[in-house]
C-alpha cells in the first residue's frame, strides 16, 4: 500500500505534468526560431519539456525505504501518529507563487521578488531571518540587474517606479 505522502506527491506531479503539457501545447503555436535567435515559443517549449520530464520521474520513481528511526508502521501493525497538521510544502509554494504572479504588475519586479523569495526561504525552507534576507536581497538585485541592465527587458517598476 502506498503511503499518504507518496499518493500526495504523485497527485501533485500529475497536476504539474498537466500544466507542463499545456505550456508545451501553447508554445507550439508560437514561432520557435533557432537556438542562436530564439523566438517566443522556444523557451516555454524547453521549460515545459523539462518540467514534464521531472514530473514523470517523480511519478515513476520507487518509494524510498524508511530509514531507521523514521516514522512508519510499527512491527505490531500500528501506525505512529502523523506530525502535526501543517500546510503541505508544495501547496504553500504554489500559494506563494500565485501571490507573486498577482503582485508582479502592481508591486513591481524588485518588491515582488524580494518578498516572494523571502517568504519561500523563511516559511518553506525554514532558514534563519538574516540568511533569508540576504539571499532574497541578492537574488532580487541580481535578477533585476541581469534582466533590466544586461538583457534590456522592461520589468514593471510598481510602487518604486524605476
Amino acid at each position: 500500500m502506498m503511503s499518504r505522502t507518496r499518493v500526495y506527491s504523485t497527485l501533485v506531479s500529475v497536476a504539474i505534468g498537466c500544466a507542463a503539457a499545456s505550456f508545451i501545447y501553447g508554445s507550439l503555436k508560437m514561432p520557435m526560431g533557432t537556438v542562436l535567435t530564439p523566438a517566443a515559443g522556444l523557451v516555454p517549449l524547453l521549460l515545459g519539456c523539462a518540467t514534464l520530464i521531472l514530473a514523470i520521474v517523480v511519478i515513476i520513481a520507487p518509494e524510498p525505504a524508511p530509514a531507521d528511526g523514521a516514522p512508519g508502521p510499527k512491527p505490531g501493525g500500528e501506525e505512529q501518529p502523523d506530525e502535526p497538521r501543517t500546510l503541505p510544502r508544495p501547496l504553500l509554494i504554489m500559494i506563494v507563487l500565485g501571490l507573486i504572479i498577482f503582485a508582479f504588475e502592481r508591486a513591481g519586479f524588485l518588491l515582488t521578488m524580494l518578498s516572494g523569495s523571502f517568504i519561500l526561504l523563511r516559511l518553506v525552507e525554514r532558514r534563519p531571518l538574516a540568511q533569508s534576507l540576504i539571499i532574497s536581497s541578492v537574488l532580487a538585485g541580481g535578477l533585476y540587474f541581469l534582466f533590466s541592465k544586461l538583457l534590456y527587458v522592461n520589468l514593471p517598476g510598481g510602487w518604486l517606479e524605476f
